[in-house]
């Protein structure tokens, strides 16, 4: 896949990622790729960032994604289980189709 950053990709969920979600699928905006810097946000760090952030700062390891979710308040996301894998990326989501 084509991922660059703020591509929004369906990612595999597994309980670890997501409890609520065990084995199925979440959608989340790409924020950053390996090797570049996620900012702490100091009203919302999240659990996992607040445990492995350095100076304010945690740089996103290879063959790994930063992913978030549009509502930092209300989102299940990187900020709370950390980097996900890019094996678990399923594909990049391209439109929003709505019912009638």
């Amino acid at each position: 896949y084509n991922l660059n950053f703020q591509a929004v990709v369906s990612t595999q969920s597994t309980g670890v990622h997501d409890p609520r979600k065990a084995n199925g699928f979440i959608v989340k905006r790409v924020k950053a790729l390996a090797g570049q810097f996620v900012e702490h946000d100091m009203d919302n760090p999240g659990t996992y960032l607040a445990k492995h952030s350095y100076e304010g700062k945690y740089s996103v390891p290879t063959g790994y994604c930063w992913l978030e979710g549009d509502n930092p308040s209300n989102s299940t996301d990187s900020r709370k289980f950390g980097p996900v894998p890019l094996g678990l990326i399923r594909g990049r989501i391209l439109c929003k189709l709505l019912g009638s």
